[in-house]
């Protein structure tokens, strides 16, 4: 039998089979709208108290019974548990103390008992309980923090590893394409920008992705005129995983300064054009990225491969399992990447 209870109140167990124990216990909690359940032996009780909040127990009950499954559910809570039970004596009537310590837990209640007494035992096991499942959620969440940390550690060392090896191929590279010491310090100086500004759009994302929208126009800044007229961007929001983000960024960048060198940018009538698009769901979704210049000078093939196709062609694609390519169109420069987004 279970009655009626108020929100937020936890449901109770009764085992008492002798009289009507049982019964009169139940009518008092209904009365005081606090949940009751009557159960018929130990047993049946072991099983409910998972889903109990608090048990009334007769002693008889327990003396008649075999105790030990009880025994080793009360030793078996985890470490922010303690159930309470409320254990009905009789007045002047000596009982096994051992009862009282194998539940651990237990408020002890003379019969003949007055109701408002039972219902007073009972609201302080519940409140009891309330604040055992409040201690629960507390160790829960330290518990989630802590794993959290965790992967972050692991995901900073390994970002740090990829960093490094990543400063370590751009400082190569850049130091094979200079002529000298300032043409390096110039080049070099510039791409660790570009990396550091890629980082930071990640680390100001909690879920360590950046927007590829905020990436381009970070990176195109710099060149765009008064009216907004000398590139377009057009395509959905969408947010770039830090295995691309990172080599992509550095890709835009170097994109970029090449064409502001060589390109459509260095142009006053060259424009350029950037579109996008996602396609797929779930772990299959894919993004369709295009890089179009147009009325800058004419572009031919480069006599060797400077630091912007080696960065596409060997970090960008294996690092991001991406597709890309690059097409020389004497009218200007396309690039195009296919890349997972998953």
């Amino acid at each position: 039998m279970k009655q009626a209870t108020d929100a937020g109140e936890g449901l109770v167990l009764i085992l008492a089979r002798a009289g009507r124990d049982g019964v009169v216990a139940a009518g008092v909690l209904a009365q005081n709208r606090i949940a009751s359940r009557i159960c018929y032996s130990l047993d049946e009780l072991v099983d409910q108290l998972p889903n109990a909040s608090a048990a009334i127990l007769t002693i008889e009950d327990l003396a008649a019974s075999n105790s030990r499954r009880l025994s080793e559910w009360v030793q078996g809570q985890p470490n922010w548990s303690d159930f309470p039970f409320v254990l009905l004596t009789f007045r002047h009537s000596p009982f096994d103390s051992k009862f009282v310590e194998m539940l651990v837990n237990a408020a002890v209640l003379e019969r003949p008992f007055h109701p408002l007494s039972l219902a007073a035992a009972v609201r302080s096991a519940l409140r009891a309980r309330r604040r055992q499942k409040g201690a629960e959620a507390l160790l829960l969440e330290h518990e989630r923090v802590a794993a959290r940390q965790k992967v972050l550690i692991r995901e900073l060392h390994h970002r740090v590893r990829n960093m490094l090896a990543t400063i370590q191929g751009v400082m190569s590279v850049t130091s094979r394409a200079s002529g000298n010491v300032r043409d390096f310090t110039l080049a070099f100086s510039e791409r660790l920008q570009s990396l550091a500004r890629t980082h930071q759009l990640l680390t100001d994302d909690t879920f360590q992705s950046a927007s590829l929208l905020d990436l381009l126009q970070q990176e195109l800044q710099p060149y765009a005129d008064s009216d907004a007229r000398r590139f377009s961007l057009e395509g959905p929001p969408v947010d770039l995983p830090s295995i691309l983000a990172v080599p992509f960024g550095m890709a835009v960048h170097e994109l970029a300064t090449n064409s502001i060198k060589y390109g459509a940018l260095s142009a006053p009538s060259g424009r350029l054009s950037i579109t996008w698009a996602v396609g797929g769901r779930g772990d299959d979704r894919e993004l369709t990225f295009k890089w179009v210049e147009t009325g800058g000078p004419e572009v031919r093939p480069p006599a060797r491969n400077g630091f912007g196709t080696v960065l596409i062609t060997r970090v960008l694609a294996p690092q991001s399992r991406a597709e890309v390519s690059m097409d020389y169109d004497p009218q200007g420069l396309i690039f195009e990447m296919r890349a997972p987004l998953a």
